[in-house]
């Protein structure tokens, strides 16, 4: 098996309390979540806490992290899959929006806190979070650029599009939770591909 019993138990622990952080900074933002709860809710002493995480803002931060990182391993795989690039887009879309909508607590850590991420508040931003954005902004560009080359999809700005891409699935989750998430999410994955491949203009027909 990988790794020592005593590194298995520690990475362990690590997501026991990335798990109950998630959810407290979920509940109540960054601001209303205090270490106090988060130690409590994973049965560890506030003193453990600080084993794994020297403050709030790095536990905020690893728990951005851990999300993002499982997404990335998830768009990874499906570029990486010997298929076409409109098919690798389509599961990519769809993969994400399952993610979102298994994840609930995660994207409710993301959301609502992307608005309060400035560098004065966050200062290590930058180095720790948004970097692992636009890595998967630049996983979908290389996919477009890949239908590019194949002449299946129009000469378009890549970055751009997968710009516009990540907005679309990140703008259909928050309304799905501001509805208060109660229908399936996946009939969304189908309309952004629909709208990303075709427009929204009368007699477009798909592919």
């Amino acid at each position: 098996m990988k790794g020592s019993r005593k590194e298995r138990e520690r990475e362990s622990r690590r997501q026991e309390i990335l798990a109950a952080a998630k959810a407290a900074f979920a509940r109540r933002g960054f601001d209303g979540a205090v270490l106090d709860e988060i130690a409590s809710e994973a049965e560890f002493s506030k003193a453990t806490l600080y084993l794994y995480f020297k403050d709030k803002h790095d536990l905020f931060y690893a728990v951005l992290e851990d999300g993002l990182d499982k997404l990335l391993v998830k768009v990874k795989t499906i570029r990486d899959r010997e298929l076409p690039p409109i098919t690798k887009l389509e599961q990519m879309v769809q993969g994400v929006i399952a993610y979102m909508e298994e994840d609930r607590d995660f994207f409710r850590v993301l959301t609502p806190e992307r608005a309060g991420m400035t560098d004065s508040r966050h200062p290590e931003l930058d180095k720790r979070v948004l970097p692992k954005l636009v890595a998967f902004v630049d996983i979908a560009a290389s996919v477009i650029e890949q239908g590019i080359a194949d002449g299946k999809l129009k000469k378009v700005d890549s970055r751009a599009v997968a710009d516009l891409l990540f907005g679309m699935m990140h703008s259909a989750v928050v309304w799905w939770l501001l509805a208060g998430a109660k229908e399936p999410l996946a009939e969304k994955s189908r309309l952004i591909m629909d709208i990303l491949l075709n427009g929204i203009q009368v007699g477009k027909v798909r592919r």
